[in-house]
């Protein structure tokens, strides 16, 4: 009877570790025809974007794959993505760890108990090949090494109503694939043309201080005032061809000639009971005492004065402090997804688009 027992344990052990390796083995298959499959669409549907003949339809793949694949094309893009609905977690955890030669980035990171994997084709920043590892050291900066193989941060899922729904550095909500991805091509300035505004969401009261530090130049004089920034019927600065191209800050022409030239400039306000305004210009100091009155910042134009100034206008950077805290630090990009020039907060990680009509331009 002992031996018989002991037989038998024998068997159930050899038994289950058979099942485990078959088991293994069909999830190794599995994964193997995915990755096959995926790759078959990605050399076609590469192809179709090169050579501009269309988006060859799902259909025509046929059932290649245990998992239903949807792919689409990104327009205006060299981007198209493909999603696998309800890969299971084994399945999914096969491919993490295979060091399969094709341009992707995979969400998600982790593999639940099913998932819908997207992986995303394409150039820049979506080509991310699996690579095999034993450290971290070994990866990109962005990635990590895990269970030998280095795995690049996932493309979140995201809505593009929810504020700020990305949250890393330049990545933004893409409307077309509702992923987060990096849209933000830098670009060395902003321009207006006249009739462009940005209102930068921060509001100023009367117990406020605020300060803006703006690099840039103006691109030509105007018949009426050219204002850069500031608040409502308060502190801004700009320039004014009527009283023979003076700067100006607020009401005030300042005695120096202004120019079109490149400057440094700041813009602070001390709101409180002082109600002072101070204008910078490459280090040189101008103040006055001004009326009090709050309201958002804005850049390119005056809050009350969207459509009254035609503002022309190139600028580098903003930063803005409020109340000696930094709330804003923009930069000038290009967002590809709409190919439209904008501002990109490196606070809030967030975009911030022209709010007045036509649009601007950059380089």
């Amino acid at each position: 009877m002992v031996e018989m027992l002991g037989v038998l344990a024998i068997v159930g052990v050899l038994s289950v570790v058979g099942v485990i390796g078959l088991s293994s083995a069909l999830d190794s298959a599995k994964a193997n025809k995915l990755i096959q499959a995926l790759s078959r669409r990605a050399t076609v549907l590469a192809a179709d974007k090169s050579f501009g003949t269309g988006f060859t339809d799902n259909a025509s793949f046929g059932q290649d794959s245990d998992y239903t694949i949807t792919c689409t094309d990104v327009p205006n893009s060299p981007l198209f993505f493909c999603t696998v609905s309800t890969v299971p977690q084994n399945v999914c955890q096969k491919i993490l760890k295979m060091n399969w030669e094709l341009p992707l980035r995979m969400s998600p990171q982790t593999c639940n108990q099913t998932n819908d994997m997207v992986y995303v084709f394409g150039e820049g920043e979506a080509q991310e090949k699996t690579t095999a590892c034993t450290t971290d050291a070994e990866c990109t900066p962005q990635a990590t090494c895990t269970e030998g193989v280095c795995v690049e941060p996932p493309l979140k899922s995201c809505d593009t109503n929810v504020e700020n729904p990305c949250g890393d550095e330049c990545q933004v909500c893409n409307p077309s694939t509702l992923l987060c991805e990096n849209a933000c091509t830098r670009k060395s300035y902003l321009e207006s043309t006249g009739t462009q505004y940005i209102d930068t969401g921060v509001a100023v009261d009367t117990n406020d201080t605020f300060r803006y530090d703006i690099i840039g130049n103006f691109t030509q004089f105007n018949d009426t005032y050219q204002l850069v920034a500031g608040l409502y019927a308060s502190a801004y600065f700009g320039i004014s061809q009527e009283d023979t191209n003076k700067w100006y800050l607020s009401s005030l022409a300042l005695s120096e000639d202004a120019d079109l030239n490149e400057h440094t400039f700041y813009l602070y306000s001390q709101i409180g009971n002082n109600k002072i305004s101070y204008l910078g210009i490459d280090g040189t100091e101008y103040r006055r005492t001004r009326n009090n009155a709050g309201g958002n910042l804005y850049l390119f134009n005056l809050n009350s004065h969207q459509s009254s100034y035609s503002t022309h206008f190139r600028m580098k950077s903003c930063k803005i402090r409020k109340n000696a805290v930094d709330v804003r630090d923009f930069i000038p990009v290009l967002y590809t997804f709409t190919n439209e020039a904008c501002m990109y907060d490196k606070v809030e990680k967030k975009l911030y688009h022209n709010k007045g009509t036509g649009s601007f331009t950059s380089d």
